[in-house]
């Protein structure tokens, strides 16, 4: 009971509480050996949960088999739960203060009783019985006590082996001296001593042997994967500690067996015990054949974990084929084994230019995975911005220049390490815990990232002027000012050509290319830079604007051509790859929204008007087909018209919203007073209509865009409206209508814009209608009910005209 008391005490002043209470056990045990020996295996069944007790007359007349049989009956019967597997912190302080017990035991012993045959052999021999019990809570409780106690023997086992070497040098020096100098009686002491040193190592391995025989050979392979785990970690301090009893295949072999367990903390124990020895270099070649035999089908993780953590020890004993396969692992999910191979790929001088063959396509696929991998070990040449740069800006044919697969893995590298510099986290999907940075890391990020921004500002466009024809490598280096410190453009005058200098090379790469990855880049880049934020945006929005109205005024000048179906292959070519342009830089601030959309909406209505269905096939030809001349097919660039619509539907809902209102109210003012009643007006409310379903059916969602459309709608219905008169564009809201059916009922800020006092006018009254009801069949029977005689409905009145329309709609 004082025993189990002791290990149950705090941690603060245990150690000295528990080696007084092993002294006063000891003298106990001193004066009647079988209470002594009673009292401590009780104190063991207790440990393992069982309420049952040893009594002298069980111990005097009972074999081991027989008490543990009685034991076993007594055993609560949820023997599931007993102290070491109890959930929470005690659970892992009984643990810690129990093995620390069997090791003070055990060195409180080392001088006398560990030798007398009875205590210790006695002890483990019970033990012994109790690991092979079909109680999980005696085999795993006892199977603990076991490796313990042999560990902490195996460790007095290296005392006296140290002891027994420096006794028997001492003798060798003595017994060589001649006669009249060497003193006999100093010799047959240490004659005596060397004799009871080498007794007490054969009663050690003798101890040694049958605890490792009698337990652990049994239970590294047990069912439950804590007892084989806590079997594997005691063996590997046992082949760290006393490698000359231990380190041979005989031990080595459960290791590699085990390697291959099912369980990860099984195999975690195999590579922490193989750690540490292949840490040590003189264990190098006694490690060969366990090398040489294991390596061979071993999980390619493991290896990695066991060989790479060791460099350079083992470094040589991996071939070039064996080391292919380790190096992919650099872009594993998991970030420690990730950094593992990280290591040894950088030991094996495998980085930038000597890059291996078989890491190329990974690598330009994730490169932000290598260099996150690197970045322990290698982070000072990742962040060696100078030589990178010199290396990219030194032209053809000079020497030491680079291939081109050699500069385009060289730019992938250095914007994969600009970003790892500036964020300060790995790349997404690569496993790590929640991380809070200290002050200390977030100014070293800081510093890290003002370095790279100082230096890259002044030679990035001079790498974009020489990279700027190569679509892939141009793309990336796009990207390098999205992780700059950008206010440092204005800090000095002298920096802010730099940023006149970065905007030209845009808009230079945008005329020059059609291709959507880089016309993205740029966009993105040129929407960054126009940031209110920062205090340089007017510059950047005056030299994006005017790229934008050059791109404008490129697609408006053949728009005609287009539209009477004149224009010949290259005029539709400049025309469609101006409006491809215009798409990508749609999400540039709002600065592209009319400009956009107004061509867009005139090419509808242009189409509708044609009555010339050979000239609408023919316009409609222009707009969605054209044959390219570089790559022999077809585009279709209807589909550029609808992305560029979508695409500032999600940017901006509420301008998208008002943008349509805008263009139905200019399409609304050009029409004269007389044919508000006819057809022209019908194909402007059909147009709305069809607009309408764009919006989608979420309409919570798009209330606040619908709405704004609405009030837009609302205020240019009744502007200009005279006292008692109906307001000149009144008949504006009958278009409105057509957008009432996407709200969930009247919105009181749509009341109270609409004033519900006025006159009874058609249109007033069909608007109000629709706001309530909802539904489009009450607001035509409204107009119906409310139209003169010779109206007839717009419905019936459309031509072929119409249905050219939804035509060119359902293709855009």
């Amino acid at each position: 009971q004082r025993c189990h008391i002791a290990v149950m005490l705090p941690n603060q002043g245990k150690i000295k509480v528990k080696s007084a209470v092993v002294d006063e056990w000891l003298d106990g045990y001193k004066q009647d050996r079988e209470a002594g020996m009673l009292e401590l295996i009780n104190f063991f069944v207790q440990c393992c949960g069982c309420k049952g007790m040893v009594s002298r007359e069980m111990f005097n007349s009972m074999q081991n088999a027989e008490i543990i049989s009685i034991l076993t009956k007594e055993f609560n019967e949820d023997s599931a739960n007993y102290p070491l597997c109890s959930p929470g912190p005690q659970c892992r302080k009984f643990r810690a203060g129990l093995c620390e017990f069997a090791q003070v035991l055990v060195h409180s012993c080392q001088n006398s009783l560990l030798y007398d045959e009875y205590l210790f052999s006695s002890l483990l021999a019970l033990l012994t019985g109790f690991s092979d019990s079909q109680v999980r809570a005696f085999r795993h409780t006892s199977s603990l006590i076991a490796m313990k106690l042999m560990t902490a023997i195996v460790q007095v086992a290296v005392v006296v082996f140290a002891q027994l070497k420096t006794t028997q040098r001492r003798y060798d020096v003595e017994k060589s001296k001649t006669a009249e100098h060497r003193a006999s009686e100093k010799v047959e002491e240490l004659q005596a001593t060397i004799s009871e040193l080498q007794e007490r190592q054969e009663e050690l391995s003798s101890v040694m042997n049958a605890t490792f025989r009698g337990v652990f050979v049994h239970r590294y392979r047990d069912r439950v994967a804590e007892i084989r785990a806590v079997c594997i970690e005691e063996l590997g301090v046992w082949l760290r500690e006393n490698p000359v009893n231990f380190l041979n295949d005989g031990y080595l072999k459960y290791l590699g067996w085990t390697l291959h367990d099912k369980q990860a903390s099984v195999r975690l124990q195999c590579v922490r015990a193989l750690q540490g020895l292949y840490k040590e270099t003189d264990f190098i070649g006694r490690l060969e054949l366990f090398t040489s035999r294991f390596k061979v089908g071993l999980p390619v993780y493991l290896f990695v974990c066991v060989f790479i953590s060791c460099l350079p020890s083992t470094e040589e004993g991996l071939n070039e084929e064996e080391c292919s396969q380790l190096y992919p692992l650099v872009f594993a999910s998991h970030r420690g084994l990730a950094s593992a191979a990280g290591a040894f790929l950088y030991h094996k001088s495998v980085i930038l230019s000597l890059l291996p063959p078989s890491l190329y396509p990974s690598f330009h696929e994730h490169g932000a995975y290598l260099v996150d991998s690197l970045w322990g070990v290698a982070d000072s040449e990742l962040r060696d911005w100078e030589t990178m740069t010199s290396l990219l800006l030194q032209e053809a044919g000079q020497e030491q220049g680079l291939l081109d697969e050699e500069e385009g893995a060289l730019i992938e590298l250095m914007m994969c390490a600009v970003r790892q510099a500036a964020e300060g986290h790995p790349p997404v999907g690569r496993a790590q815990g929640k991380k809070i940075l200290s002050m200390k890391d977030k100014k070293a990020q800081a510093q890290d990232k003002g370095r790279l921004t100082t230096h890259f500002i002044t030679l990035l466009p001079q790498l974009l002027a020489k990279y700027s024809a190569d679509v892939e490598k141009v793309t990336k280096l796009l990207k390098a000012p999205l992780h700059f410190d950008l206010e440092t453009y204005s800090s000095t005058g002298r920096l802010e050509k730099y940023l006149d200098l970065l905007l030209a090379q845009v808009c230079g790469i945008v005329e020059k290319h059609t291709e959507a990855v880089v016309l993205e880049a740029c966009a993105r880049l040129a929407c960054v830079l126009c940031s209110d934020k920062y205090t340089f945006s007017s510059r950047a929005y005056l030299a994006v604007s005017q790229l934008v109205d050059c791109l404008a005024d490129c697609f408006g000048s053949h728009l005609n051509e287009l539209l009477q179906g004149t224009a010949d292959e290259d005029e539709v070519y400049r025309a469609a790859t101006a409006l491809k342009k215009l798409s990508a830089f749609s999400s540039a601030k709002d600065l592209t929204a009319w400009k956009l959309f107004k061509p867009c909406f005139q090419l509808l209505k242009n189409g509708v008007e044609s009555r010339d269905i050979d000239k609408e096939v023919c316009v409609h030809t222009h707009i969605h087909t054209h044959t390219n001349k570089e790559h022999g097919k077809k585009e279709y660039y209807g589909d550029i018209i609808k992305e560029t619509l979508s695409r500032i539907k999600i940017i901006s809902p509420v301008q998208s919203a008002k943008t349509v209102c805008l263009t139905l109210k200019q399409l609304f003012s050009g029409l004269a007073l007389e044919e508000w009643e006819g057809k022209e007006f019908g194909e402007i409310r059909e147009l709305a209509k069809k607009l309408a379903m764009n919006f989608g059916i979420d309409l919570n969602r798009i209330r606040q865009p619908l709405v704004s459309l609405h009030m837009d709608g609302i205020q240019f219905a009744f502007r200009g409206a005279a006292e008692g008169e109906q307001p000149p564009n009144l008949p504006f809201l009958e278009i409105l209508s057509e957008f009432s059916f996407k709200l969930v009922r009247q919105d009181p800020v749509l009341s109270a814009e609409c004033p519900s006092a006025a006159p009874s006018w058609p249109s007033l009254r069909m608007y109000q209608r629709s706001l309530h009801s909802g539904s489009s069949k009450p607001r035509e029977m409204e107009r119906n009910a409310t139209l003169s005689p010779h109206s007839t409905p717009v419905a019936k009145r459309r031509r072929t005209t119409i249905q050219g329309q939804k035509n060119i709609y359902l293709n855009l």
